[in-house]
């Protein structure tokens, strides 16, 4: 049975909610360990992610910060809803965005030197969503909790007043998944995802891929690199590169699946590969493995790439919920988005609202 608990601190909503953690072969298994995830509506977020075993052990699996102001205010937006836009766009230029639907003419002012990142300074990650239902089965197996909010027409130089809504879905089998939907009084651009970034201690991480996508100077999606499948990354996280370019990998030979190596240095995407057999109707985009507790996380999207981010960029002086302090390198974020211009994008309106949805299975190896 899934449990939780609502309350309020500094004025924001939080959600923790408590479910069993399924034993080998991804069902319900003897031990009594329990998964804990939190929730917040600020950025309409998940807080903590963290491994509740019997013995009274409690691992802290992704970047959570002890203080809700680092929460809010820290950089990295560990956790948070990203958009109204995931990922750079150029900002100060003329941009051109359409598909059958129509095109959208964009002047998008710069927040991070010359481009515009996420949706510019007043995104989605910045406010306070209102948690709009909290709904659990009447049987205990399922908690679905929704949040919402809405930015107005040509804020951040994005038209439309828009709506967004995230619903999270937990379910007693050891799932959770993230639903977004967007929709706008006026043709428009949405590109939402989540920011949670992954412990990378003890992590082995394979990404379904079909493609690399090399980016600009300035991380900007440039073109894709058609790979054999495998990449290596070389890249020393603890001697950063001269610039970003250099931020690549080196080909190696076939093989299932592509690995990320401890010392990787990355934030590119890497195109999803389709061809793998859907999950419910998603298609699989990485598996988690902590050999050390047996945690498999297997993550499925019905985005057309996922930017993977090391996390070189993450200050050293943030505590966290388990007593460590934040670190360069340390975690790695796995965003599921469209990026622009390389892959194909969607425009959206009020008759065509924006949807994307992101899952989380967990389960025992």
């Amino acid at each position: 049975m899934i449990s939780y608990h609502l309350y309020t601190e500094k004025h924001i909503n939080l959600i923790d909610i408590s479910l069993p953690f399924p034993a080998r072969g991804c069902s319900p298994g003897i031990k009594k360990d329990r998964l804990r995830i939190g929730l917040l509506s600020y950025g309409a977020g998940i807080r903590f992610i963290s491994l509740a075993e019997e013995d009274g052990n409690e691992e802290l699996l992704t970047l959570s910060y002890e203080d809700l102001a680092d929460v809010m205010e820290n950089s990295s937006l560990a956790g948070l809803t990203i958009g109204p836009c995931a990922g750079r766009m150029a900002g100060n230029t003329s941009l051109s965005l359409g598909d059958a639907s129509g095109e959208i003419h964009l002047n998008l002012p710069p927040n991070e030197g010359t481009n515009q990142i996420h949706g510019g300074t007043c995104n989605l990650s910045s406010c306070d969503w209102e948690l709009e239902e909290l709904i659990p089965s009447k049987d205990g197996s399922v908690l679905t909790a929704t949040f919402r909010t809405a930015l107005p027409h040509l804020l951040e130089g994005w038209p439309g007043h828009r709506i967004f809504q995230v619903t999270y879905t937990f379910a007693e089998n050891g799932s959770l998944t993230l639903a977004y939907h967007g929709c706008s009084d006026a043709l428009t651009y949405i590109n939402l995802t989540n920011h949670t970034y992954w412990k990378r201690k003890g992590l082995e991480l394979s990404l379904h891929a079909a493609g690399f996508i090399e980016n600009q100077t300035d991380l900007r999606p440039d073109h894709i690199v058609s790979v054999p499948d495998r990449i290596a990354f070389v890249s020393d996280p603890s001697t950063p590169p001269a610039n970003d370019a250099v931020r690549s990998c080196s080909l190696k030979p076939s093989s299932e699946t592509v690995t990320l190596k401890k010392e990787a240095v990355c934030n590119n995407g890497f195109l999803v590969n389709t061809y793998n057999t859907p999950v419910d109707g998603l298609d699989p985009a990485a598996k988690l493995q902590y050999p050390a507790s047996g945690l498999q996380i297997h993550m499925d999207t019905d985005a057309p790439s996922m930017v993977v981010y090391t996390g070189d960029y993450l200050d050293n002086v943030s505590l966290l919920m388990d007593g460590e302090h934040s670190k360069p390198g340390a975690y790695v974020a796995l965003e599921p988005q469209e990026q622009f211009p390389v892959t194909q994008i969607s425009l959206c309106s009020k008759e065509r609202p924006f949807q994307r949805t992101i899952r989380y299975r967990f389960c025992r190896a």
